[in-house]
């Protein structure tokens, strides 16, 4: 991730949560995601907020969250106590090899330098592991709703 996406988010994190859905709501993405690749009682790692304590409350999956801005962690430890959290890049993870069973990348993936984090992600996974990422079509950038949110 670049510098100044990693300082983009330090200045959400207070307010990203705000800009997700609320925890009580029942996130079809999130629900789609779980039965598509498997993640019941899955080991997951994710990054922070919303989709992980759905995860973790709704799902049984063991939650690990990772962000690159120790701002979201802060955020995201207050808002899902029962996960534990690692500041660390998706190009860099502090965890030793075939680790989870799965990985979800939600609106991430386009801040990343690909081939670097998903050789990581490649690592941490276990050979039967599963990798989900869910993100926005780049040519309807434009018209999607969260625009104003991402100016980078």
């Amino acid at each position: 991730m670049t510098t100044g996406s990693r300082e983009h988010f330090e200045q959400l994190a207070e307010r990203y949560a705000e800009l997700r859905a609320a925890p009580c709501y029942g996130d079809p993405v999130t629900a789609a995601v779980v039965e598509v690749a498997g993640l019941r009682g899955s080991r997951v790692g994710c990054g922070p907020g919303t989709v992980l304590g759905q995860l973790a409350r709704g799902f049984d999956v063991t939650a690990v969250g990772v962000d690159v801005s120790p701002g979201m962690i802060e955020v995201a430890r207050s808002e899902v106590p029962e996960a534990s959290f690692h500041v660390a890049a998706a190009e860099d993870l502090p965890f030793p090899d075939e680790t989870f069973d799965a990985v979800i990348m939600r609106m991430v993936v386009h801040h990343l330098d690909r081939p670097r984090a998903f050789r990581e992600l490649q690592r941490v996974l276990r050979r039967s592991g599963r990798l989900a990422i869910t993100t926005t079509d780049p040519d309807g950038f434009e018209s999607f709703w969260m625009k104003p949110y991402f100016p980078s």
